[in-house]
C-alpha cells in the first residue's frame, strides 16, 4: 500500500513539474513578419463545413502574408460546403474546390482528404488547416517565420478553444489538462525521440519538399491520431518537428455540445495513449482511482496535499490554455467522471468499432 502512495505521490508531483516547465519555456507561437516570394498552399478538408467554411475563408483572404493558395476538399458534404465555397472562388481566385474521391478500404477519411490535397498542391509549404477554426493576427508570416528560423519540417499548433454550452466545459479542458502535464512542448523539437511526439491536425504547416517525398498522410493513412502519428514519421526521419500552443492566432470551437465532445475525444483518448488500454487504465488509477481511495482511507493530510497540488496544476495550465482557471478549478471533479466514461467508449470502440465521426465508423 505504501508503494501505491509513493507512486501516486510521485506522479502527481512529476505533473505539476512538467506543467510548470511548460509555463517557463517558450511553448507560444511568437509574432513575426516576413516578406517572402514562397508560397504556402492552405489545405482545407471540408465534410459538412457549411456552418464554419465561409468564416475561415474570409480570415484568410484577410492575412497580411499574401503568398498563398487555397485548396478547399469536399469530402462527400451533404450540406452547403461545396456552394459556399464555390461563391467565395467568384472574388478570390487563388481558392479551388476539389471534389473528394471515395474512401478507400484501410484509410481514415481526413488522411485520405488530406492525401489528396497534397496532390494538388503547388506551394512550397502545405498548411493543413481544419475547416472549424478561426484565425486573427499575422498567423501565415508567424508560423512561416518560426519553421525558417528554426529549420522545421514541420510546426504544428494546438488553437485556444471556444466553449459556449456546459457540456463542452465538461469535455473540451481535458485536452490540455492531459497534453501540458504530460509532456514538455519544447522536448518535441528539442530531442530526436519519436516517442517525445504531439501534434494538433487542426494546424499543420509542412515543408512542401519534405511531405511531397514522405506522402505522410498516406504513412499514417489509417491511424485515428493521424497528426500524432505524422510527427513521430517526421522525427524518424531526423527531421525536426515543433509543436506549440496559438497566442490568440487561432482559435476553434471543436465540438458543439457535451454529445459530440463526448464522442469526439472517445475516437481520440486510447489512441493518444498509443492504443494501449494498460498506459490508460495506469493513468486513470494514478490520477483518478488512487485519490478517491486516499480519501476513504482516511489519508486526510496527504488527501488535503494533493487536492492543493491539483488546483494549482489546473490554475496553471489553464493560464496556458488561455482558458478560464475558475471554471476548470470548480468543474474539475465532473471533468474526472467525464473522463472515465469518454475512457469506457474508448475502449469499448476499440474492441467493438461503435464509434463514429461524420457518418463514418472510427475504431480507437
Amino acid at each position: 500500500m505504501d508503494l501505491l502512495i509513493a507512486i501516486t505521490v510521485f506522479f502527481l508531483v512529476l505533473r505539476l513539474a512538467v506543467a510548470f516547465f511548460n509555463s517557463i519555456t517558450p511553448t507560444h507561437l511568437q509574432f513575426g513578419w516576413l516578406s517572402s516570394e514562397e508560397r504556402i498552399s492552405i489545405l482545407i478538408p471540408a465534410r459538412n463545413e457549411a456552418a464554419n467554411i465561409a468564416n475561415l475563408l474570409n480570415d484568410l483572404s484577410k492575412q497580411d502574408y499574401r503568398q498563398f493558395e487555397i485548396l478547399v476538399l469536399d469530402d462527400g458534404s451533404t450540406d452547403q460546403t461545396a456552394e459556399m465555397v464555390k461563391s467565395f472562388c467568384t472574388t478570390e481566385l487563388r481558392c479551388r474546390l476539389i471534389k473528394g474521391q471515395e474512401l478507400p478500404a484501410g484509410w481514415m477519411g481526413k488522411n485520405w482528404a488530406c492525401h489528396q490535397l497534397a496532390g494538388q498542391a503547388t506551394g512550397d509549404y502545405f498548411l493543413f488547416l481544419d475547416a472549424d477554426v478561426s484565425i486573427n493576427g499575422p498567423l501565415l508570416s508567424s508560423a512561416l517565420s518560426r519553421m525558417k528560423s528554426k529549420n522545421l519540417a514541420l510546426l504544428s499548433l494546438f488553437p485556444g478553444q471556444d466553449m459556449k454550452t456546459a457540456g463542452e466545459w465538461l469535455v473540451v479542458p481535458l485536452m490540455h489538462y492531459l497534453l501540458l502535464s504530460m509532456l514538455p512542448l519544447c522536448f518535441i523539437e528539442w530531442l530526436k525521440y519519436p516517442s517525445l511526439a504531439a501534434a494538433n491536425g487542426q494546424f499543420m504547416l509542412f515543408q512542401a519538399k519534405h511531405y511531397r517525398t514522405a506522402n505522410w498522410h498516406s504513412q499514417a493513412r489509417g491511424k485515428v491520431t493521424e497528426d500524432i502519428e505524422i510527427m513521430k514519421l517526421v522525427k524518424r526521419a531526423r527531421l525536426k518537428g515543433a509543436t506549440l500552443l496559438e497566442n490568440n492566432f487561432i482559435r476553434c470551437r471543436m465540438y458543439m455540445g457535451f454529445g459530440e465532445a463526448v464522442n469526439g475525444f472517445s475516437k481520440n483518448l486510447l489512441a493518444g495513449f498509443g492504443g494501449s488500454i494498460f498506459n490508460l487504465l495506469s493513468y486513470l488509477y494514478l490520477t483518478v482511482f488512487s485519490y478517491a481511495f486516499l480519501f476513504y482511507a482516511g489519508y486526510w493530510q496527504l488527501a488535503l496535499f494533493m487536492l492543493l497540488a491539483i488546483i494549482f496544476l489546473r490554475s496553471l495550465i489553464s493560464a496556458m490554455a488561455d482558458q478560464n482557471p475558475l471554471w476548470n478549478v470548480l468543474l474539475h471533479v465532473f471533468q474526472v467522471v467525464v473522463l472515465l466514461y469518454i475512457a469506457a467508449r474508448s475502449i469499448a470502440g476499440k474492441f467493438f468499432g461503435n464509434i463514429t465521426w461524420k457518418g463514418r465508423k472510427v475504431r480507437s
